[in-house]
């Protein structure tokens, strides 16, 4: 129970957010935010029965189950990868002091850590993609990069559909986004 509810909050979350920037399909549906409740009420619906659905596909086969899982572990660890290999390759010099906020490594410790969380990510996308057993047959072959190139693929065909002409780039700057505080009113 616990893992469900942790698994459809920022699920939900990030769905109605590329919703708002229009940037999913049936944008205008999910971005919907409930005005009473003021939670996405439609993304939170749509994740629950996808999480649902993904639960019924290990009934009728392990083996695509255990491929969606995979893809979930490498693209989670392609999240993480990105913005550390920016910092690493090039954006710790662009960043002002003012931006770090008040906890920073240093230049040095920083960079360390940035070349083994890199390291670490990649041995453990590699890894993720293995067999989960042997001797590997086709039943119980791991098939998340078959899975993980169907969604690029998918991604790259929405994107030049559909996607480019109706991307909105979020407005954000001095605590609000399109319109939203990003902080609690004491007084509300």
């Amino acid at each position: 129970m616990a893992a469900a509810v942790a698994g459809v909050t920022p699920t939900s979350r990030t769905l109605w957010a590329f919703a708002r920037d229009r940037a999913a399909p049936f944008s205008g549906f999910l971005s919907d935010v409930n005005q009473k409740k003021q939670v996405p009420v439609r993304a939170i619906w749509i994740i629950v029965i996808l999480q649902i659905v993904l639960g019924l596909i290990y009934l009728a086969s392990s083996t695509a189950f255990n491929a969606i899982l995979s893809m979930v572990i490498v693209s989670m660890y392609t999240s993480y990868i990105i913005p550390i290999a920016a910092m690493l390759f090039g954006g710790r010099g662009r960043v002002r002091s003012a931006d770090y906020g008040p906890f920073k490594l240093g230049r040095s410790l920083g960079v360390i850590l940035n070349i083994v969380s890199v390291g670490w990510i990649l041995v453990s996308m590699v890894f993720s993609t293995f067999p989960g057993v042997m001797p590997t047959t086709a039943d119980n072959m791991n098939y998340s990069i078959v899975v993980i190139i169907g969604w690029l693929v998918f991604g790259i065909l929405f994107y030049l559909v559909s996607g480019r002409r109706k991307f909105e780039m979020p407005i954000v700057s001095a605590g609000l986004i399109m319109g939203i505080p990003l902080t609690v009113d004491p007084a509300a």
